[in-house]
């Protein structure tokens, strides 16, 4: 990812798994290569970013097989658990294959990149060696949730799933709200009937701290979630101060402010909340393994659920 603005931790040039790298700049080609691969593509390579990338001895370099294959898939398990944190604002996000053969670097694959998004008015996500490692050791739970049997950590999956889709979706109309709440309704398991109650009760006696205006927040997060499943605006879902509802301009700045600052807050919940899950083995091996074993954790008391959480994230904090 070109142009990318990183921590002065992240890493030069350094493993951060076995056979799984991050650095600033991405390995250098020939000239013919980068001839073929063209000028555009080349400079943005060249320019300080951040790049993950990983290896594997090879039995045949010069051909494009099964060990690309498996590198490409290890290389997007990194690459997901590092946008699982934060979207960085980058220029051109580049995708390579390729091998070492007799000291030179050969292109195998290339692809552009992805179009991916950060919530309007967030604060840019630094990536740094924290975020680095924490990739490095999520990658290997990422892929163990893809290939499990049985329906282990089926739940999980979706609700990552979701979230990386979210990386991709605007806010345009409340799209990209609705989905980080479908992550966390999916992740508290809201019962029928009383899904507001169970959304409010549950986030904030386990995953956020608990306060009135924490509750009344997560009450109309979960209201202008019903908005946008019903296809209603959800802008029209906020309720303005009646000092300014009859001022069109001043009222309508306010419901886009609203619906803004709850969404930041939802991204900062969601990634702290699916990340938590991912890092902690106690949390990914049994508590979030199975509908079963999510139950038994949304039936203990809250204090005892809290305690097996650990810390909770404020969200008034979030502007």
């Amino acid at each position: 990812m070109s142009r990318v603005r990183v921590a002065d931790d992240w890493p030069v040039d350094e493993p951060i798994a076995k056979d799984a790298y991050a650095a600033r700049t991405i390995v250098t080609v020939s000239d013919h290569w980068a001839e073929w691969l063209g000028s555009l593509v080349v400079d943005e390579m060249r320019e300080g970013g951040l790049t993950l990338y990983v290896t594997a001895p090879s039995k045949t370099p010069k051909i494009l097989d099964a060990e690309n294959e498996a590198l490409t898939t290890r290389c997007n398990d990194l690459l997901h658990s590092l946008l699982i944190q934060g979207v960085p604002p980058f220029q051109r996000m580049l995708m390579m294959t390729g091998a070492n053969v007799d000291g030179e670097i050969q292109v195998r694959q290339y692809a552009g990149g992805r179009e991916l998004k950060t919530t309007y008015g967030l604060e840019d996500f630094v990536p740094g060696r924290p975020h680095a490692d924490r990739a490095g050791r999520v990658s290997d739970r990422l892929r163990k949730m893809q290939d499990a049997t049985n329906g282990n950590w089926g739940r999980l999956l979706r609700a990552t799933r979701v979230l990386l889709d979210t990386n991709r979706t605007d806010n345009t109309h409340g799209e990209r709200f609705h989905q980080f709440v479908r992550v966390l309704d999916g992740l508290v398991k809201t019962r029928p009937g009383r899904g507001a109650t169970d959304f409010a009760h549950r986030v904030q006696n386990a995953f956020a701290l608990a306060n009135p205006e924490t509750s009344e927040t997560l009450l109309e997060m979960y209201d202008f979630r019903s908005a946008v499943e019903h296809l209603n605006s959800i802008l029209e879902a906020v309720d303005v101060p009646t000092d300014i509802v009859d001022d069109i301009p001043r009222a309508h700045e306010y419901r886009v402010d609203r619906v803004n600052r709850l969404t930041r807050q939802l991204d900062v919940l969601v990634r702290s909340v699916i990340t938590t899950i991912l890092d902690r083995a106690e949390l990914f091996d049994e508590t979030f393994r199975t509908d079963d074993s999510i139950d038994a954790f949304w039936r203990l008391g809250d204090r005892e659920r809290i305690a097996a959480w650990g810390s909770r994230l404020d969200i008034r904090a979030v502007r």
